[in-house]
């Protein structure tokens, strides 16, 4: 497209390479002159007048792309489209998800920090005696209705990131991932929860109440951990505590073992740490010995592995009363003495029982 004019042709410089128009900076400007910005703005009519139906089917179709993302590949930002509409169609859709993530996700920020902006506003009207009340009381339903759809989504964010979870996690196993490999990713190795935030272990795998655990320790040696006075080097794959210190509501164990592997029984294991816990052996400065945790305190023992047949048949000679649970691939027992359940799972089984706690969840997110 090419623009011609009287205006620019008594603006055009002699070496007919350059139009000199004033700078549309208002310090520079001339008054009533005709300047950079007024350029723009005739443009911008004039294409809108010729192009217009053209460009805002281009729109339209680029819109529809983005709300198509957001419905089936990352439904956490589904409230954008309904409060960011215009934000979005002023977006153009990438042919790299990567980079339309971070973009969706700095839009999401925005709004949540306005949002939160609107309750301190709506909260120093509450405070004023003189508020008119009626219309106080609306804007705080309009902040709360949005404070909602900003926990959803955020809900939403929680699911799709289990999703991804799972997906990767089968991928992993399928290539054949050693224990290591599924260890890291349930919880990182050689770490606490001081240094390990909620969001970025995956403890949820095994149990979901094991995501709510206050305390948690992964391969760190007992001696080393203060919610327990053990004198051993001995490192539990994971430890986690309910509650963070004494009294403690609940403990769970979790080993994991090398697939295929036949030489350790991991239910002994299990017995033997439960025991370290209850009796521990560490010393006071005087020499005597430091109680362990009371067994009035039930510890949750988890195994994951491979059922082979020579593995099941060593839990059925060990300890803890081992007893297959139907067709499951898993095994369920209870040392008494030392109260501790305990429950052995193949590793198809600690896939699928986790997609089979979540797939309502991802269903209903259209995430299969």
């Amino acid at each position: 497209m090419f623009v011609s004019g009287a205006v620019l042709d008594e603006r055009v410089d002699p070496s007919l390479s350059r139009i000199e128009l004033d700078d549309d900076d208002g310090k520079v400007a001339r008054a009533d002159a005709f300047n950079t910005k007024a350029l723009r703005l005739a443009l911008s009519q004039h294409v809108n007048e010729h192009l217009g139906a053209r460009l805002q089917a281009v729109r339209d179709e680029n819109f529809q792309q983005i709300k198509k993302h957001i419905l089936t590949v990352q439904p956490e930002y589904k409230a954008l489209l309904v409060h960011r509409s215009e934000k979005l169609k002023r977006l153009e859709y990438p042919d790299d998800p990567k980079r339309f993530d971070e973009v969706l996700y700095r839009g999401q920020q925005v709004w949540e920090v306005e949002i939160r902006q609107r309750q301190a506003e709506v909260a120093v009207k509450l405070d004023d005696e003189k508020a008119d009340i009626e219309g106080v009381a609306e804007e705080l339903s309009q902040v709360i209705e949005q404070v909602n759809e900003a926990g959803k989504s955020n809900l939403v964010r929680y699911v799709a990131k289990r999703h991804s979870v799972l997906g990767f996690l089968m991928t992993l196993l399928s290539k054949g991932a050693l224990e290591a490999h599924v260890h890291r990713i349930v919880f990182p190795m050689r770490r606490t929860s001081d240094d390990v935030a909620y969001e970025d272990h995956n403890l949820w795998l095994l149990d979901d109440t094991l995501a709510f655990y206050e305390s948690v320790a992964s391969d760190v040696a007992l001696a080393k951990m203060p919610n327990v006075s053990i004198d051993s080097e001995q490192r539990p794959d994971s430890l986690a505590f309910k509650t963070g210190e004494p009294p403690y509501h609940h403990i769970a164990l979790v080993e994991f073992k090398r697939p295929e592997r036949k030489d350790e029984n991991p239910v002994q294991q299990l017995v033997d740490y439960a025991l370290l816990l209850r009796y521990g052996r560490a010393k006071a400065a005087d020499g005597t010995s430091l109680p362990g945790i009371p067994t009035s305190v039930r510890i949750d023992g988890f195994a994951v592995v491979s059922l082979t047949p020579e593995l099941e048949m060593k839990m059925i000679a060990g300890p803890g009363n081992m007893q297959r649970v139907g067709a499951d691939w898993r095994w369920y027992g209870m040392h008494t003495p030392a109260n501790l359940t305990i429950e052995v799972l193949d590793y198809k089984a600690f896939v699928t029982r986790a997609e089979q706690r979540n797939r309502a969840f991802f269903t209903k997110l259209g995430l299969r």
